[in-house]
């Protein structure tokens, strides 16, 4: 059992510029609801992690100098192969000397740089840790994620003590399959290959067995929701 870890603040970020669904379903011939938030050319999953960041730290009056670890999940880092940290990092007038790591590769980064994050409080190795989630989905054209994917990000400082909620349970299960993909090649994402195979074999079984896991009598839960629909069902 993971020990028990403090959230002392938060911040989020969305970029400037919005879609409407409406819009995308009319190109292909179909309909849309709501709006989804796209990056501008300035913008990037470097600089909503950075104003998220920032937001987190004003809120909870954290100082630069305090921070021992930064763990930074995106499925898409400025760079694919490079510093991003470093530039998050730096761009934060963290120290040089500053642990922590990148989490990319997948849609669950966020999430899983999350559990470091809790780990290294848990262990000791950091007094105070900042965790940022930030995405900018690219969607393949014609694809049903083209109305319902954008970018935002949101960030969490971590300690041991103090703030006023905390990160008490958790559950993990794993298991090889395909949701949202894409190639090295590929700039834009691939959707489910088969949505009700998804549905009724992998979301809800993983989903509903994940919060038994958990044994807890919750009055509220955020759950993931690939096409608006599912969550409600899991619910």
């Amino acid at each position: 059992m993971t020990s028990p870890v403090r959230i002392l603040a938060v911040g989020v970020a969305a970029p400037s510029l919005r879609l409407q669904a409406a819009d995308v379903g009319a190109a292909w011939g179909s309909s849309g609801r709501g709006q989804v938030a796209t990056c501008g050319p300035d913008e990037d999953t470097l600089t909503l992690a950075w104003t998220a960041a920032t937001r987190a730290l004003a809120a909870g009056g954290i100082a630069a100098d305090e921070v021992g670890a930064v763990y930074w999940g995106t499925s898409r880092p400025p760079f694919a192969e490079g510093p991003s940290l470093a530039f998050l990092t730096g761009s934060l007038s963290l120290s040089p000397t500053v642990g922590g790591a990148l989490v990319s590769g997948s849609a669950h980064a966020g999430i899983d740089a999350l559990l470091a994050g809790w780990d290294a409080v848990a262990a000791g190795s950091a007094d105070v840790v900042l965790v940022i989630a930030s995405d900018a989905v690219v969607p393949g054209l014609g694809t049903t994620l083209e109305g319902r994917t954008g970018a935002g990000a949101v960030a969490l400082v971590l300690a041991g003590a103090g703030g006023s909620a905390a990160l008490t349970q958790r559950s993990t299960r794993t298991r090889p399959v395909l949701d949202r993909y894409r190639g090295d090649a590929e700039r834009g994402l691939r959707d489910v290959y088969d949505g009700r195979l998804f549905r009724e074999e992998v979301y809800l079984p993983e989903v509903t067995g994940a919060a038994a896991a958990l044994g807890a009598d919750a009055a509220r839960w955020s759950l993931p929701d690939p096409d608006g629909r599912l969550a409600a069902t899991a619910a």
